[in-house]
């Protein structure tokens, strides 16, 4: 019953599967104190990761702000992040067949959330508010909010993600003076 319901907002029950290279998560490092440690295990040191709010309208919180970082085979930082993620609502897993920056640009792009002239830190990443933030979104706004990324996986109770293909035919690259996801006046 729960899958149908789902399948109405283009979601699925779905775990997430490490794609080398091509994974990365945003986590709220206040309740991952240790990420770096995590990510960074048996030496493992040509991953990337930055956060999301330095350089950004919200820069004076990026020390206590989301991290995204890339994971990698070469450690078990995914399974680690995963059984963590199933443990406490600290973020989601993003999946695109692109560099960092590509991906980085992304998460930073929908960051803001504006409708009319008013803007707002949208959460996006926050696993307990996908689903609710999904499930508002037209097509035509959940196209635009999932260009760019392959899927983007949460757990909130179980496993949940929303995959790219089939939503959004265009493939919409970051542009650089982006200022926000756009929500409709509806």
């Amino acid at each position: 019953m729960f899958d149908s319901f789902l399948s109405e907002y283009d979601i699925t029950t779905e775990s997430p599967e490490l794609m080398p290279k091509y994974t990365y998560a945003i986590v709220e490092p206040l309740l991952e104190p240790d990420l770096m440690q995590v990510v960074y295990q048996k030496g493992v040191a040509d991953l990337r990761h930055a956060r999301l709010f330095a350089d950004t309208e919200y820069r004076d919180l990026a020390d206590k702000g989301p991290i995204i970082v890339q994971l990698s085979p070469q450690n078990d930082s995914f399974t680690v992040l995963k059984r963590r993620l199933e443990e406490k609502p600290s973020g989601c897993f993003i999946q695109r067949t692109q560099p960092f920056e590509f991906v980085f640009d992304w998460a930073r792009q929908r960051l803001t959330i504006q409708t009319g002239q008013a803007k707002a830190l949208l959460r996006y990443y926050e696993p307990r508010m996908l689903l609710p933030l999904l499930c508002g979104l037209n097509q035509d706004e959940k196209a635009s909010f999932v260009s760019g990324i392959s899927s983007i996986h949460w757990f909130h109770h179980t496993w949940m993600a929303l995959n790219a293909r089939g939503i959004s035919d265009q493939s919409i690259e970051p542009t650089a003076g982006y200022s926000g996801f756009v929500l409709s006046s509806e």
